[in-house]
């Protein structure tokens, strides 16, 4: 019985220890299942086995710690163990370390968490189990962004995506715009470069140890000189030290396109066993991690279309692909994965060939544009290919051409290059001039003229649309500076709206033209006839005002009356026609507020030009009031413009510490705003004026010098809308130069101002001569003060010529300027000992001020009685002087 017991006790053992060991084995597979399907979802963290020298370079296989970012680190973990949005944003320019944050996010956080790459978005749900970070690499490349969002609001709370791009605000505003709001964080994390001279050594020689010991090498010497130059990222840096341990040289003053190409000659090193050789394989490799192929025959296909392997065997172009494949395995969008991606841009820009951009297949343009503009991003003279590109695949110019607007918001040469092919193409392009970037113009226009010529062709087309697309024609010209193109098409526009049968967007329509061409009027220096178009437009609206949308478009053309009258220095009735559209209107929301700020700041111009200064800055008061309180960029930017605005008519009332310290304010708040350039580089100059006229000239030529750098950036990007910012940036400079005891620096700068005025003047002549004019009678002036008599004479002079065209056209607002240029030849002639002439000039000079005086004493009555001291002075020192007299008589 006990042996029968026992045998009985030992048979239920050994069932037990069998169903156990069946358990366990069902776990193991379980898990080897779920660990083998999050391998086909998201890749690990760090890879596995010993890294190539590559890449090492780069996350995720980077071998140096974290620099500079530490702060950011620490923001990107409590937003993934918080409750906030569930997906965020991290931006910032090539190399500056964007992969290697999140890295260290990723390693930083709690152990319950698990995280990785993106591979795929097929299956992620299934695969995350408890909290899990998602990190997503080059994600304004990705096609699946939409889909992994979607998972994302079907998944678990704890699931975090951080998604990271060059263009964050880009990226976020295109998934805002699909409806992913509520998943996204307000603002992105951008990174910018950042160290100095001191903190690239640091890298460099912190970088160097690393590689040196994950490599198994010695250690380079490292000296005391620089590391690369200012603006250089860390991962140039981190690039430099590598090639210093691997090839015991010394490269820290390499340049970019020297790194890019010493690291790709140490890669192809490293290509051993291929089955064939230079150049073909770098020709190979390059067409390969440009063209999606997501099998073999694929693959073999696209290398096919290289002349070099048209005729080669098939088992060599697969054995080829499959060497390929093995060394760089595809990514999720089944190209070669190349890292670093700065190696990945070199062999393309230096190795791709036109056959491999010729006959691009339909489901592959997007990645493969991409990947091209992506690396004229890098490499600027590749353009030549990526136009052969738009060139050789005018079937798949839509998707092309949404490829680079996905990374480029401005490229004036790509944009020329695009345009002419946009132009000449016989084939049709699924794609609106409005889904074009501005910084587009000339594809723009492109666009358009081919949407007239197609409506065009139509018998079906009806006069409404064709009016639409007249108009996007006018005013793509007008952007581009002809005017008289611009007028021509919107004129076809409005006859086609007046012809049109009545619905209900003929009034809008006819009213949009009006405006249109009353602007375009304005630059061919016809303002009398841009008034009558506005007044016009204004009419139309107040006749149909039951007709939808006409409220917003009257408040438009009524800003456009308000500034053609202001225009022709009528600012009385400005006043009238801005301050009936603020009376009694309630700001109930952000958008009200906004809207009410702007008319309230118009208005206040308005009124400082029509001499009532203190109602002037108790209107811009209100308006800064309805702004503060709000946070968002829009109400951000708006209270920086009316903040400049109040500081320049607090400093005409003598009140010059309230006006710098609103234009400070004004500066704080531009410089927390992304991507607001030209409008830092305004308020740099405010601020700068601000601070010479309070006598600090010393503290206000850095600030103009910061201003006068963002000028000439962006005039090296968009010559022609930027050049009169310039201009101003240098007169404003002159006087602190002027005021530090540099007259000779001062008189440089403004001959400077002066010349970008004339080239101004030859582009759009009605619209320069006002600026020219200024800066040759700034000119003019600095010239007296170091007594360069004859030279200041023949300026001011011009600057008289300039003023009395004007006159032409704008006598009103112009009669002030010719009276003060007038005033200042007389100086001019007196300082040359012609007394007479001095007398002359000065007689017009005060002739002018009665005149301008008596129709607005307040603003010019000032200016009128110190013209009639110089005439009394110069007539008294006649008298006292016989010689002088006598000259004067005998030459009048």
């Amino acid at each position: 019985m006990d042996w029968v017991a026992a045998g009985v006790v030992v048979g239920s053992g050994v069932v037990a220890a069998l169903v156990g060991a069946v358990g366990l084995v069902r776990r193991r597979a379980r898990g080897a299942r779920r660990a083998a399907a999050r391998e086909r979802v998201l890749e690990r963290l760090r890879p596995d086995g010993p890294a190539s020298p590559l890449r090492v370079l780069t996350a995720p296989g980077s071998a140096t710690r974290l620099w500079g970012c530490r702060r950011e680190r620490g923001e990107l973990v409590e937003w993934c163990v918080g409750d906030g949005p569930a997906v965020r944003v991290l931006g910032g320019p090539a190399g500056v370390g964007k992969s290697r944050l999140a890295l260290a996010v990723a390693e930083a956080l709690p152990r319950a968490w698990s995280s990785g790459w993106l591979r795929r978005v097929e299956g992620l749900a299934e695969v995350v189990r408890g909290p899990t970070l998602v990190l997503v690499d080059d994600a304004d490349l990705r096609s699946d962004l939409p889909a992994l969002l979607g998972a994302v609001e079907r998944g678990p709370a704890a699931l975090r995506v951080l998604l990271i791009a060059r263009d964050a605000t880009r990226l976020r505003e295109t998934l805002r715009a699909r409806g992913f709001a509520h998943l996204l964080d307000a603002d992105p994390l951008v990174l910018k470069p950042f160290g100095g001279t001191t903190d690239r050594i640091r890298w460099y020689t912190d970088a160097a140890r690393a590689y040196a010991g994950l490599l198994g090498r010695a250690l380079p010497p490292f000296g005391t000189a620089a590391v690369g130059a200012d603006g250089d990222t860390v991962f140039l840096v981190h690039a430099r030290a590598l090639l210093a341990v691997v090839h015991r040289s010394d490269p820290r003053s390499a340049t970019p396109r020297d790194v890019a190409a010493e690291l790709l000659t140490l890669e192809t090193a490293r290509w051993r066993g291929a089955p064939v050789g230079d150049p073909d394989l770098l020709a190979a490799v390059a067409t390969l991690a440009l063209v999606p192929a997501p099998d073999r025959y694929r693959a073999v296909i696209a290398l096919r279309a290289l002349p070099r392997f048209a005729v080669r065997p098939t088992a060599e172009l697969y054995s080829l692909v499959e060497w390929a494949w093995h060394r760089y395995p595809p990514g999720p969008d089944h190209r070669l994965d190349i890292r670093p991606r700065l190696v990945a841009a070199w062999l393309l820009a230096n190795h791709l060939t036109e056959p491999a951009v010729t006959g691009v297949p339909a489901d592959s343009a997007t990645p493969v544009f991409l990947a091209l503009t992506r690396t004229y991003q890098e490499f600027p003279e590749f353009l030549p290919l990526l136009a052969h590109a738009f060139t050789a695949n005018q079937a798949l110019l839509g998707p092309g051409l949404r490829a680079v607007f996905t990374l480029l918001a401005e490229d004036a040469a790509v944009d020329s290059a695009l345009a002419a092919v946009v132009q000449g193409s016989a084939h049709p392009v699924d794609l609106t001039a409005e889904e074009a970037p501005v910084g587009f113009p000339r594809v723009r226009l492109a666009l358009a003229v081919r949407r007239i010529h197609g409506l065009l062709e139509r018998a079906d087309t009806d006069r409404a649309s064709a009016a639409r697309a007249w108009d996007v024609v006018g005013t793509q010209w007008r952007v581009l500076g002809n005017a008289t193109s611009a007028v021509v098409a919107h004129r076809k526009a409005l006859a086609l709206w007046r012809g049109a049968r009545e619905r209900a967007d003929t009034v809008l329509g006819v009213a949009g033209s009006l405006n249109s061409i009353s602007n375009c009027l304005v630059d061919l220096g016809d303002p009398e006839a841009a008034l009558t178009a506005a007044q016009d437009a204004v009419g139309v609206l107040e006749r149909g005002a039951d007709v939808p949308g006409s409220a917003t478009l009257l408040w438009w053309v009524r800003a456009t009356l308000v500034d053609r009258l202001r225009y022709l220095g009528r600012y009385d009735e400005a006043v009238e026609v801005a301050r009936p559209e603020i009376t009694g209107r309630r700001a109930a929301t952000p958008e009200d507020r906004l809207r009410l700020a702007g008319d309230l700041d118009s208005l206040s111009v308005s009124l400082d030009f029509a001499g009532k200064p203190d109602e002037a800055v108790d209107t811009g008061r209100a308006a800064v009031a309805l702004l503060r309180g709000q946070d968002d960029a829009g109400h951000l930017e708006a209270l920086a413009t009316v903040l400049t605005g109040l500081s320049d008519r607090l400093d005409k009332l003598g009140r010059p510490d309230e006006a710098l310290t609103a234009v400070e304010e004004a500066l704080q708040h531009r410089r927390r705003l992304p991507d607001g350039i030209p409008d830092l580089a305004t308020t740099l100059l405010a601020v700068a004026d601000r601070l010479c006229a309070a006598g600090r000239p010393g503290e206000a030529l850095p600030v103009v010098d910061e201003a006068l750098g963002h000028f000439r950036v962006l005039v090296a990007l968009d010559r022609r809308a930027h050049l009169r910012g310039l201009g101003t940036a240098l007169t404003v400079r002159a006087e602190c130069l002027r005021r530090t005891d540099r007259p000779g620096d001062a008189v440089a700068a403004l001959r400077a101002a002066v010349e970008h005025g004339r080239e101004m003047a030859e582009d759009n002549r009605s619209r320069a001569l006002p600026h020219l004019g200024a800066w040759l009678h700034a000119l003019a002036a600095h010239l007296l003060a170091t007594d360069e008599d004859v030279e200041a004479f023949k300026v001011v002079e011009e600057s008289i010529a300039v003023y009395r065209e004007l006159m032409d056209t704008n006598p009103t607002a112009t009669i002030g300027l010719l009276a003060a240029a007038l005033r200042t030849c007389a100086h001019c002639l007196d300082r040359l000992d012609r007394p007479a002439e001095a007398l002359t000039a000065l007689r017009r000079s005060v002739a002018l001020w009665r005149e301008a005086a008596q129709a607005h004493g307040d603003v010019h009555g000032e200016n009128y009685q110190a013209a009639l001291a110089d005439l009394r002075h110069h007539l008294d020192a006649a008298h006292r002087d016989p010689k002088r007299a006598y000259q004067i008589r005998g030459s009048l």
